[in-house]
């Protein structure tokens, strides 16, 4: 029981938390291929789109963006990319590229914007 309402807290004060910073803890958007598209393909040109970012994700993207800039165009052109599965409030979208593929998780608030985005490399040719 104990261990139970130890998790229980956490949740609650994970959505405290989220509720807090403007965002919602459930009933966000899921976020449309076509939006994961343009996110990639603004960032591989070097322009990302901060609007549709929240102010983390947004800070986050400026500190990072010349590594994360060359590290999608090593991959080169988008192809194609297709949601694969839930986990929570994030969508996960495997992103097939010209020279390889990648898992993008992909959060968003409950004002449509992108919260979170986590990237993993899966193959590089």
């Amino acid at each position: 029981m104990a261990i139970l309402c130890g998790v229980l807290a956490r949740v609650w004060t994970a959505c405290l938390l989220f509720h807090l910073a403007g965002t919602a803890c459930a009933a966000a958007p899921v976020p449309s291929p076509a939006a994961v598209a343009r996110l990639v393909e603004m960032q591989q040109r070097g322009t990302p789109d901060y609007a549709a970012m929240e102010a983390p994700l947004r800070q986050l993207t400026r500190q990072q963006s010349p590594r994360l800039q060359a590290r999608l165009q090593r991959m080169g052109k988008l192809h194609s990319l297709a949601l694969v599965r839930s986990n929570g409030d994030e969508q996960v979208y495997e992103l097939w590229f010209e020279h390889g593929r990648m898992l993008w998780g992909v959060t968003m608030s409950a004002a449509g914007r992108f919260a979170r985005v986590r990237m993993v490399l899966r193959e590089h040719r």
